[in-house]
């Protein structure tokens, strides 16, 4: 359900404490939820992606989501939507020394917090998709946003255990598990 802007960038030459200029930069929907219904769709099956979009980033999101036909259900969010950032590098150099050739640097954003009145559209619009019987397979993966300090995957699998859902795949660090 955290669905995010991925910014990922070129750079010949990382320094620290340097400005860099990136030679490409891409930016795109992703979150392991969006990298699942990629996979799904490749491999020929239909799927609906779910899950919450805010602000300015939620826009590119949703343009983002919708140029490669993935078919979404977001409940808009008062926080913004996450953001993580991706440096590919071809060399970098620490205080002008190369250290190391070929790798990346990644910043992923913090998650974000949901009011209860999102958190209930989003479980209301959940229930309805599962109630419908039109799937087979549920996928509840990646770090997810909270209420009231609570991640809403929690409540996503309770909803499932409630309706004895059979095909759930949980791809989850989260203690409650």
């Amino acid at each position: 359900p955290n669905i995010s802007l991925q910014y990922t960038q070129l750079v010949k030459c990382l320094q620290s404490n340097g400005v860099n200029r990136a030679s490409r930069t891409i930016k795109f929907a992703s979150g392991k939820g969006v990298n699942c219904a990629r996979a799904t769709m490749q491999l020929g099956d239909q799927c609906l992606l779910m899950g919450f979009l805010g602000g300015t980033e939620g826009l590119v999101i949703h343009e983002s989501l919708k140029s490669e036909g993935i078919k979404t259900i977001a409940v808009k969010m008062l926080s913004d939507s996450r953001v993580c950032f991706t440096t590919i590098y071809e060399m970098i150099e620490i205080n002008d020394k190369q250290q190391a050739s070929n790798g990346f640097q990644e910043i992923i954003g913090e998650c974000p917090k949901l009011t209860m009145p999102e958190a209930n559209e989003f479980l209301t619009k959940f229930e309805s998709e599962l109630s419908s019987q039109r799937y087979d397979k549920v996928i509840v993966t990646g770090t997810s946003p909270t209420v009231d300090g609570t991640p809403i995957s929690k409540i996503i699998v309770e909803k499932l255990i409630e309706h004895k859902f059979p095909g759930v795949t949980l791809d989850l660090s989260e203690s409650y598990l």
